[in-house]
């Protein structure tokens, strides 16, 4: 049996492993084998997708206490308007989160 420090850092080191050759494996591979410029393309989209995915549900979820227009909604739709009208790549986080920041201190 080993001692379990020794256990611990070869658990880290293993799961090191398991995560970072899969990420990298493309880097590594042949020419033959390289993913396409399509692919990369629509690598792009992925940061938002991801985004969209993890606040999307959180925002339209409707339990019974929970009123339709709550501070989220608000805070959402400010956020998307200031999206689409300024197309500035900072000024949506701060909109959006002084929003939802305001709208829960007037609750």
């Amino acid at each position: 049996m080993l001692p379990d420090t020794v256990a611990l850092w070869l658990a880290f080191i293993l799961v090191g492993l398991a995560t970072t050759l899969p990420r990298s494996s493309f880097l590594l591979a042949p020419k033959k084998y390289q993913p396409s410029q399509h692919f990369y393309a629509a690598l792009k989209y992925a940061p938002i997708a991801a985004l969209t995915a993890i606040i999307v549900p959180d925002v339209l979820a409707i339990d019974q206490s929970a009123p339709l227009l709550g501070p989220k909604t608000v805070a959402a739709v400010g956020t998307v308007l200031t999206i689409l009208l300024t197309r500035n790549p900072w000024l949506p986080f701060v909109t959006g989160t002084a929003s939802l920041l305001l709208l829960h201190a007037l609750r």
